[in-house]
């Protein structure tokens, strides 16, 4: 199953986050990702802003797929970018210290049902949340969605149950797990990474 992690350069509390340093966040979740034995590929959904062209620039360069759709609809840029998939693991790319256990749990989870529900989550579980979607649930869930929810993708799931099961799983909180959403975030992921 593939993983793929939503990306914009365009932050409104730390731009350019995800690429900032020496060892940016997608770095470093591309290389954890690449430690899970259930993940098939990987890739980058990013948008067709100018402002992602960094993104795309990057993806090429580290031989990571891109695809590259709407900045504000990300269920559309989801549902671009695993047209070809019958379910994917969404990540938000602000999680630099994400589990590849928990992803590979998440993937095999979703895998052992006799009848794939429309989600997999462990969401909340700050800076090491996963979710494993069904593709075609969203697909056909996606005219009924607000403009926020197509923002946030899943969260259509979660006030309508009416639209399938969601398969809720524990954890692990991963010990130095978090997100990087303001520039004390990321300096504290810099900060990380050269202990």
């Amino acid at each position: 199953m593939r993983a793929i992690i939503q990306a914009r350069m365009s932050s409104t509390r730390c731009p350019g986050k995800v690429l900032r340093g020496d060892r940016p966040i997608l770095g470093e979740m591309v290389r954890r990702l690449r430690l899970c034995s259930l993940v098939s590929g990987i890739m980058i959904a990013t948008s067709t802003d100018g402002t992602d062209d960094a993104i795309a620039d990057w993806c090429l360069r580290e031989h990571v797929e891109c695809y590259r759709g709407p900045l504000e609809d990300v269920a559309k840029r989801y549902l671009g970018a695993a047209v070809r998939e019958l379910a994917f693991v969404r990540l938000c790319g602000d999680s630099p210290f994400i589990d590849p256990y928990t992803v590979d749990k998440a993937i095999r989870l979703y895998c052992e049902e006799v009848r794939p529900p429309v989600l997999v989550s462990n969401v909340p579980n700050r800076g090491n949340s996963v979710e494993v979607v069904n593709w075609l649930a969203l697909f056909e869930a996606y005219p009924d969605m607000k403009p926020e929810e197509r923002e946030h993708v899943t969260l259509h799931f979660y006030r309508n149950p009416c639209r399938g099961s969601i398969l809720k799983f524990n954890g692990p909180a991963v010990v130095g797990a978090f997100t990087v959403d303001t520039e004390d975030d990321w300096q504290r992921y810099a900060a990380v990474l050269s202990a």
